[in-house]
């Protein structure tokens, strides 16, 4: 795991706002925005995927959020 990561994985519960530009082209996104949010009492993550004027959300659970891949 990259030194990277392993900080990210560590850090999750106090993230405000993760914002991936340039190294998500690869993946077929020009941005990815991550946000913390709660919905009906539980803790999630807001992934906001943006392909040039299209943006597409999913919310995944805090829990979860370690073994999510991008656009899955």
């Amino acid at each position: 795991m990259s030194i990277v990561v392993s900080d990210l994985s560590e850090r999750l519960d106090t993230l405000t706002k993760l914002v991936l530009a340039e190294p998500v082209a690869r993946i077929g996104h020009s941005r990815v925005t991550v946000r913390p949010l709660t919905l009906r009492g539980k803790a999630f993550f807001q992934l906001e995927y943006q392909q040039g004027q299209k943006v597409a959300h999913r919310n995944v659970a805090r829990r979860a959020a370690r073994n999510v891949r991008a656009g899955a």
